[in-house]
């Protein structure tokens, strides 16, 4: 594909140049939304709140125990 023939698709009347940013836009939004948010649980694994969470859930009683 050359210069020209992408100019005169996708520049060349407004409503496509319109309608080719907005489904880009739409296309690329959960890719990288998805993307992201991977990289962040895998990054911070073990210090979110779903983590910590289970872990309090099989050894919160210990506490409770003590005080007897």
């Amino acid at each position: 594909m050359s210069y020209g023939t992408i100019v005169n698709t996708f520049f060349k009347r407004n409503a496509v140049f319109v309608t080719s940013v907005f489904t880009a836009a739409f296309v690329f939004q959960p890719i990288f939304d998805d993307s992201v948010s991977n990289w962040y649980y895998a990054r911070n694994k073990g210090k979110l709140w779903q983590d910590v969470k289970l872990k309090l859930a099989a050894g919160g009683d210990d506490d409770e125990e003590d005080d007897e």
